[in-house]
């Protein structure tokens, strides 16, 4: 369970901002709030960025693999790349503050927040926000934290079917850190409603542990045991 220095680094710089956002939000909540996790702010742009750089690792392996017969083996790594550039433009609000940007009347009626993205939609009573981190998401996660990881140390078939989909499996130091981050975040240490803000902030940068240094991580090689059993299944 041992990182490696890329991995002691950023889990080093996710602890230094946990700690000053536990700091901040209980000696100074407006500065916490206000310019501690504010929108674009270093954060905000360090989980876009973390984000993007994992749609960017997920397409390059699509590139790799596209001399694999398997199907599903490149569109799982073509949808990935697609997930992940989708919330790095959510996450910055696709630069509508950048470009100045203004938000579609029929957007805004809508938003929340009157922005140009789509997980502050609000409808009636039913917020996009709201039922995507507080169950989707929760659900989403306990799934590849724990079960995956669980049933693929355990069950041959699993293991191979995840292979065969080019899941990245998290590895024991991955689930620990998120369930660390999650503990703190979401367990009261950081105080105020921009809690969420650096669950965030932890968990893009540790999604993009995860592509990096999967359980699985040799499936993606080109060399790959997979790669000569997949070419099996043509004959």
């Amino acid at each position: 369970m041992k990182p490696n220095l890329l991995e002691t680094i950023i889990i080093s710089i996710v602890g230094l901002a946990l700690l000053g956002g536990i700091y901040f939000s209980h000696t100074d909540e407006t500065f916490f709030r206000e310019r501690y996790v504010v929108e674009d702010g270093l954060l905000e742009w360090s989980s876009s960025i973390a984000l993007a750089i994992c749609s960017v690792i997920m397409f390059l392996r699509f590139l790799r693999a596209k001399s694999k017969p398997f199907l599903f083996f490149r569109a799982t790594l073509l949808g990935a790349a697609l997930i992940f550039l989708f919330g790095a433009g959510e996450e910055i609000s696709w630069g509508q503050r950048i470009f100045d940007i203004e938000t579609p009347e029929s957007l805004k009626e809508l938003n929340k927040q009157k922005e140009l993205n789509l997980h502050n939609l609000q409808f009636g009573d039913f917020s996009v926000n709201k039922f995507f981190f507080a169950k989707v998401l929760a659900v989403v996660l306990v799934t590849i934290l724990i079960i995956i990881p669980i049933f693929y140390r355990k069950k041959e078939g699993f293991k191979q079917l995840m292979d065969r989909f080019a899941f990245p499996v998290p590895r024991l130091l991955h689930t620990v850190i998120w369930l660390a981050l999650i503990a703190i975040t979401e367990g009261g240490a950081i105080v105020g409603k921009k809690s969420g803000e650096m669950t965030e902030f932890g968990g893009s940068l540790f999604f993009l542990l995860i592509l990096l240094y999967p359980l699985n991580r040799s499936i993606y090689s080109l060399d790959s045991s997979l790669e000569d059993e997949i070419e099996d299944t043509k004959t």
